[in-house]
């Protein structure tokens, strides 16, 4: 701590009563001005770059006190000022002057009449600074003053108030570095707003970011993975950054494609010895990329450029960890958009409850002229969307023609709303003579150019029973074994309650049963299916009623299709 004797007297007054200077340090007697805390060290008390602190300054006067003025002065490149609340012990008073400026805080005041002077101690300043500047080993501790200059306290008469001023220490300690990080630059590389295409090249680089030297980097390999289907790699090289610090003998570096894993790996050490340390930030390497597919408009393919089994290494082959990995992001190129176009598909719920993809819409089905299978009796909402150059076509007509198997045709129209879509909707009739391929056609114009689109679905029994074997003869008493054929003419499962009722010769039942199957699409075979005829069964012939509910009636089941029925002989043994 720094103590100044100060007055506006002539200099060898000030020297007459240098008996002052005897005062200890740490006592702040009457008549003084000074920085509190003495001494702020950031890092014991756990500060560091960007946090920010505060200090005071404080007077103490016995002498009437009408004004006073002041300077603070600090190293800028150690720490800024970043506010202040200053205190008067007057009212009314007159600031004369109140500036911040970089690397020092000057202040001047002064009561006005009819105020009364000031005798006591009291804070006159908060200023709060942030930390610009942490020393890493191997640097020194650092600290500057927080020095009081040019202090100047003043009686009513305007005369100078002999005086004390003690400067503040700020001190930080050096701490071993941060570990570095790494990522891929640009962050997203976007090949359509690039203006790029298929064959043509780009460039990523693969950067260090806030290495200190105290790491002792000597050399580095990482991998960056990528989409081979999408992108692959032409060239990997060097970015520089070891080789700017490179001694006699240089560095080496390679790199090796692996499409088949998907990823480059890449490396670089220094050659012998008598390389400066690295630090800083940099570029390790720059790998360009040939762009090799487009997605269709508007779509874009995209895939992660992965920095992984990341090695960096000291002089000693000691490993140095880094803190944060930042992986990349390619977006691939478009195809032209289209003109005019209409899409025309179905509504993507179907009964009695399930969700499905396949709607016949484009770019969301994989087939998208085929829909999903409909029910007899299901309403069906049949949707278009009508574009140019994929941007919507507001309040336009367009013509529906629905042709049943039976070759009967329906025809609607409907217009477009503000987003390019228009629907209908068309309950579908249950005879058998409705069964089969239904195909819907939306056509419409756009600045004279006829559009037009068709999607297809199937109409009939979702699940139905196609053929069945029961075990064939059994006793009565025993069991009889069922095995079901049965088709799901959809392309989503469906939630199935099977029920297997058996009548005897003479028409009592004799058996029944129920389960719940997934019955997925196409025809499978599912069970055998169990159950164990009644001991007074009558012996000849036994008829199977098979049935699909979608659910226990008790529970609102209701019929997917007709009752499917078998039969089987009855034995018996003479006891």
């Amino acid at each position: 701590m720094q103590i100044k004797k100060i007055g506006m007297l002539p200099l060898i007054f000030a020297l007459l009563l240098g008996s002052f200077a005897a005062i200890p340090v740490n006592a702040y007697p009457a008549n003084s001005i000074w920085v509190e805390p003495g001494v702020y060290n950031a890092t014991t008390n756990g500060k560091t770059i960007g946090d920010t602190f505060t200090v005071s300054v404080w007077i103490n006067v016995t002498d009437p006190l009408y004004g006073f003025e002041y300077k603070l002065r600090w190293n800028d490149t150690l720490i800024h000022h970043v506010n202040h609340t200053f205190y008067l012990p007057w009212t009314p008073n007159f600031v004369a002057k109140h500036e911040a400026t970089a690397g020092q805080y000057w202040f001047g005041a002064s009561a006005l009449a009819p105020a009364e002077p000031f005798t006591g101690e009291m804070k006159v300043l908060d200023i709060t600074f942030q930390i610009v500047y942490q020393p890493y080993y191997p640097e020194p501790d650092m600290s500057c003053a927080l020095d009081l200059v040019e202090t100047k306290l003043g009686n009513p008469n305007a005369q100078p108030i002999l005086h004390i001023a003690y400067d503040g220490l700020y001190e930080i300690n050096t701490i071993l570095p941060p570990a570095p990080s790494l990522r891929v630059s640009p962050s997203i590389y976007d090949a359509e707003v690039a203006g790029q295409t298929v064959g043509d090249t780009f460039s990523v680089d693969i950067e260090i970011l806030d290495l200190a030297s105290a790491w002792d980097l000597y050399g580095w390999e990482v991998k960056l993975g990528y989409e081979p289907t999408l992108i692959t790699v032409e060239n990997v090289e060097s970015g520089g950054f070891l080789p700017s610090f490179a001694g006699p003998y240089g560095t080496f570096f390679t790199y090796r494609d692996r499409p088949e894993y998907k990823y480059v790996v890449m490396a670089e050490l220094f050659l012998g010895t008598g390389q400066t340390i690295p630090y800083g930030s940099s570029k390790l390497a720059k790998v360009t990329f040939k762009i090799v597919y487009e997605e269709n408009y508007p779509n874009k393919a995209s895939c992660i450029l992965d920095l992984f089994d990341v090695k960096l290494v000291s002089s000693t082959m000691n490993p140095i960890e880094y803190d944060q990995v930042s992986d990349g992001l390619y977006y691939s190129p478009m195809s032209t958009p289209a003109g005019p176009v209409i899409d025309v598909y179905t509504e993507d719920f179907r009964w009695p409850g399930v969700t499905t993809h396949n709607t016949g819409q484009s770019s969301v089905d994989a087939n998208p002229i085929d829909a999903d299978a409909v029910a007899p009796q299901e309403e069906i909402t049949l949707f278009s969307k009508l574009t140019y150059a994929s941007a919507p076509v507001q309040y336009k007509e367009v013509a529906w023609q629905i042709t049943a198997p039976n070759n009967e045709t329906y025809y609607r129209q409907s217009m477009t709303d503000n987003k390019g879509l228009t629907n209908i909707t068309i309950r579908i009739p249950w005879y058998v003579g409705y069964f089969g391929e239904w195909t819907v056609l939306a056509k419409a114009s756009i600045a004279e150019t006829p559009v037009e689109d068709t999607v297809r679905f199937m109409v009939g029994y979702i699940v139905q029973v196609y053929s069945s074997t029961p075990s064939s003869p059994v006793n009565r008493g025993e069991e009889v074994s069922i095995t079901l054929d049965i088709k799901n003419i959809g392309t989503v499962d469906r939630t199935v309650y099977i029920t297997i009722t058996i009548y005897d010769d003479v028409g009592m039942p004799i058996a029944s049963s129920g389960w719940t199957e997934t019955i997925t699409p196409g025809t499978k075979t599912y069970g055998p299916y169990t159950l164990t005829l009644a001991e007074w069964a009558h012996v000849g012939k036994g008829t199977v009623y098979i049935n699909l509910f979608t659910a226990p009636p008790t529970q609102c089941g209701v019929c997917y299709a007709p009752e499917h029925v078998q039969t089987f002989t009855i034995t018996f043994v003479d006891p």
